[in-house]
C-alpha cells in the first residue's frame, strides 16, 4: 500500500494497493501527519487503485474519522471498486464516511 499523491491543501490522498494489518499503521501515520494542514472539511481518499481492505483497514478509517469529526470534518472515499465497496457495505462504513464514484 502506498500513498501515491497527497495534497493537504485540497485534502486529497490517492492510495494504491492493499490496506491491511501489515501496512495500515503507516498509512494512518502519513494521513494524520497532514491533518493539521487540511484546508476544508473533507479528507478525500482516492481508492481507485485500492485492491483490498481488511478489518484492520476499516478500523484505521474509523480511527481517522474519530479525529476528524470533532472538528466538523469528514472522510470522503472516491472511486472504490466493487470488492472494496462490498467490504464497506458489510461493515456499514457508509454510515461514517461518504462514498463517491
Amino acid at each position: 500500500m502506498d500513498i501515491v499523491t497527497r495534497d493537504p491543501a485540497t485534502g486529497r490522498f490517492a492510495i494504491q494497493g492493499e490496506w491491511c494489518i501489515n501496512n495500515g499503521h503507516e498509512i494512518v501515520k502519513a494521513i494524520e501527519a497532514q491533518l493539521p494542514a487540511l484546508a476544508g472539511d473533507e479528507l478525500l481518499l482516492d481508492f481507485a487503485k485500492v485492491r483490498f481492505i481488511d478489518s484492520s483497514g476499516i478500523s484505521d478509517l474509523i480511527q481517522i474519522n474519530m479525529k476528524l469529526r470533532p472538528k466538523g470534518r469528514r472522510i470522503v472515499i472516491e472511486g472504490a471498486g466493487p470488492e472494496v465497496r462490498k467490504v464497506f457495505g458489510i461493515c456499514k462504513l457508509e454510515r461514517l464516511v461518504t462514498l463517491r464514484d
